[in-house]
């Protein structure tokens, strides 16, 4: 009796918190780094990653790409104009007529210095092909969606954005620099265990009509693939 009292006992003691689980926090992450010369119909993307480091947190809102970033060309201040393109991803375009400028992150750290070609040609980036999507749920609280394509993304794309119902953007994954052979994606994780949520209010679910589109390297969206029900 003594030894099944004890055991209760530590049973409602204050259970010590996972040290494994590290508290971590959206960072906006610049993804328009190897090509610097933006077109007409372009500017530089912002996505997000995690980081537990106080020094690489800024102060942002509800979506970690919507930045307190600053440009200038040689002489001025220059206007971004932002254009949201799915949770937690999004576009920056400066001012008409505008040819070469710097940005700083909201510390004053220059990030990135581009060049910009008013003569450029439109992107026409060709559209996903999907095959199809399966939602996995684990005991309500973790949700999991694997997404599987006839061919594999244009070598230009460097993320693929997920739209529910169908013009909601919900989530989007960022590819890897070689993707010439990859057909199958996860787009979306939500919940379980030491998990970060992904940002925004949207979800996946069995039933849902998805459609998909691709994103290059300058915030140019393709045209948007066909619809398909989540299974």
């Amino acid at each position: 009796m003594r030894m099944k009292s004890l055991l209760l006992l530590l049973t409602l003691l204050p259970q010590p918190v996972d040290a494994s689980c590290m508290r971590t926090e959206f960072i906006p992450v610049l993804m328009t780094l190897r090509d610097t010369k933006l077109p007409a119909d372009g500017g530089f993307l912002v996505g997000f990653g995690y980081s537990t480091k106080t020094e690489d947190l800024e102060q942002t809102g509800t979506d970690p790409s919507d930045v307190k970033w600053t440009a200038r060309d040689r002489k001025h201040p220059i206007a971004l104009t932002r254009t949201a393109l799915a949770p937690g991803l999004s576009v920056y375009r400066p001012t008409d007529g505008v040819t070469a400028f710097t940005i700083a992150n909201a510390k004053g750290k220059q990030l990135a210095a581009y060049t910009r070609d008013d003569k450029s040609a439109p992107a026409t980036l060709a559209a996903p092909k999907p095959r199809s999507i399966v939602v996995k749920s684990f005991r309500s609280t973790t949700r999991d969606a694997t997404l599987e394509l006839t061919a594999a993304p244009p070598p230009e794309a460097v993320a693929l954005i997920v739209y529910s119902d169908p013009k909601t953007a919900v989530s989007f994954v960022t590819l890897p620099d070689t993707h010439d052979k990859l057909t199958s994606l996860d787009v979306y994780h939500s919940g379980g265990h030491c998990s970060n949520e992904v940002p925004g209010k949207g979800g996946l679910m069995t039933g849902t009509t998805v459609t998909f589109a691709y994103v290059d390297a300058f915030g140019r969206v393709s045209a948007t693939s066909t619809a398909i029900t989540a299974k």
